[in-house]
């Protein structure tokens, strides 16, 4: 019999082809050598870090695809170009992470809040313009997401997460932000003088029956947005992770957090004072760690953008151990990196960024928070495959 479900592919970077089960399904695949593509080459992996019940054939961006059993997805480099990646033991920038979010048959209507959408050919917007993507990836409700109105509106009450990301024509910048009911969330930036910027980022909030999130130009400022069939780079993703009452705390989540600097920052300790979300008390805005109240498999997403003239490295840690990594840097620009990783934790356990040098420095103001800090726990029952680094996928 045929099933279907709603999964997550959160993809930096990465050439992959996955099959899954139906069943809890998470994982996230690392490279620790360089490698070079050729045209339309596949990428091979040497390094899983986290693997639940998914078996393998072999600048990022985010969708949420509905699948059938049996279906694979595959990530490959461009069929006209050759590319070149970075990794070492100690720097793992190329990932690929996917998550199970929402089965079919699980019989909750909660579970059909899930939208992505894109754009399919250039978008010039004017001053503070909403984007309106024209591509429905995926749509699960009609009323979810407008392409008239480019605005997600929530049918219930609940805790959602929303990634964006977008790519800018050749030597302009892109400036992209996030909007709930009007009020600014979060900012995404990329400029370069000589080829074409990307930027993205995540937040999770708590919403109300009504609420509406969408992604728009900055005021006072253009963006034009690159796109063609084919090529997708603009995308605007959302779902439902639990339906929540704002005043209860009985509610099928709830361990999520999203955190971002309102503030420039230059150091080590990464610790961030805009909170956005925070279920549960599990990110303490003191030390910065994240730190499970229950065992379990839980995902998390991290951004930064650095200030003019310098570089962002920022590394994952769970429990002290190197998981992996962001970097940007550009002379006499504002560099952007992003990374995610699904991690099995046990009660107890810490997950925190810190920054690889102390010199590295990270842009960030009241009204432009692009560096950024989420993650939520799974609703899984499975055991993992974590950490074998002899085992080459592709």
């Amino acid at each position: 019999m045929e099933s279907n479900f709603y999964f997550t592919l959160i993809l930096f970077q990465t050439i992959a082809c996955v099959h899954c089960e139906l069943a809890n399904v998470a994982f996230t695949l690392g490279q620790t050598n360089h490698l070079y593509l050729s045209h339309g080459e596949q990428l091979t992996y040497n390094k899983i870090i986290t693997n639940l019940l998914a078996q393998f054939d072999s600048r990022g961006n985010s969708v949420f695809l509905h699948l059938n059993e049996y279906d694979t997805v595959s990530i490959k480099s461009h069929r006209s170009y050759n590319t070149t990646l970075y990794g070492t033991g100690d720097q793992i920038y190329t990932t690929f992470t996917g998550v199970l979010l929402n089965p079919d048959d699980a019989g909750d209507s909660y579970q059909k809040e899930s939208f992505s959408v894109g754009l399919n050919h250039h978008f010039h917007t004017s001053q503070g313009e909403i984007i309106k993507y024209n591509d429905i990836i995926v749509n699960s409700n009609a009323n979810v997401y407008n392409t008239q109105t480019g605005k997600f509106t929530a049918a219930m009450d609940g805790t959602y997460i929303f990634h964006y990301h977008g790519l800018a024509q050749n030597d302009e910048a892109i400036w992209l932000e996030l909007y709930r009911n009007g009020e600014y969330v979060n900012s995404a930036f990329g400029h370069t003088d000589s080829g074409y910027a990307d930027a993205g980022n995540t937040v999770i909030l708590h919403l109300s029956r009504g609420d509406q999130v969408y992604i728009k130009a900055r005021n006072n400022y253009q963006v034009n947005l690159y796109g063609a069939a084919g090529q997708v780079y603009a995308t605007f993703s959302g779902n439902l992770l639990a339906p929540l009452g704002h005043d209860s705390e009985d509610s099928l989540s709830e361990t999520s957090f999203s955190v971002g600097f309102s503030h420039h920052f230059t150091g080590t300790n990464l610790i961030f004072d805009r909170v956005f979300s925070n279920r549960g008390g599990v990110y303490s805005p003191v030390s910065g760690h994240f730190t499970a109240k229950e065992s379990g498999v839980y995902v998390f997403h991290f951004h930064a953008l650095s200030r003019s003239d310098a570089h962002i490295w920022v590394d994952l840690y769970h429990d002290y151990h190197y998981i992996d990594s962001l970097y940007g840097g550009s002379d006499d620009e504002y560099a952007t990196g992003s990374n995610a990783a699904a991690l099995n934790l046990v009660a107890g356990d810490i997950v925190f960024l810190k920054s690889r040098h102390s010199s590295n420095s990270y842009y960030g103001a009241p009204d432009q928070v692009y560096c950024t800090f989420s993650g939520y726990k799974l609703d899984t029952t499975e055991e993992f495959i974590i950490g074998n680094p002899d085992v080459v996928i592709g």
